[in-house]
């Protein structure tokens, strides 16, 4: 195993292109193959936490497809070839 900060920092930019490329090819290609286009979310609502002097909204959704799936488990397939 890769101890490196540099290495962590690579995986996270290949899985992130990974998922972006998979959700891409997902959309583009769910017309032909259906099942790549359904979504499922996962994360949680924005909220809002005031603390009187700051004032923050946090917030996280995945939308995850299969090709964008597809497309995590290539990237890291590419960052353990590297």
């Amino acid at each position: 195993m890769r101890g490196s900060n540099r290495s962590v920092a690579v995986l996270l930019v290949l899985l992130l292109v990974g998922a972006l490329v998979g959700s891409l090819l997902g959309d583009v290609l769910g017309d032909a193959i259906p099942f790549l286009k359904t979504t499922q979310s996962l994360g949680f609502p924005p909220t809002t936490i005031d603390l009187v002097v700051l004032t923050f909204t946090i917030g996280f959704t995945l939308k995850l497809n299969l090709a964008s799936v597809l497309g995590f488990f290539l990237a890291y397939y590419a960052y353990r070839k590297l």
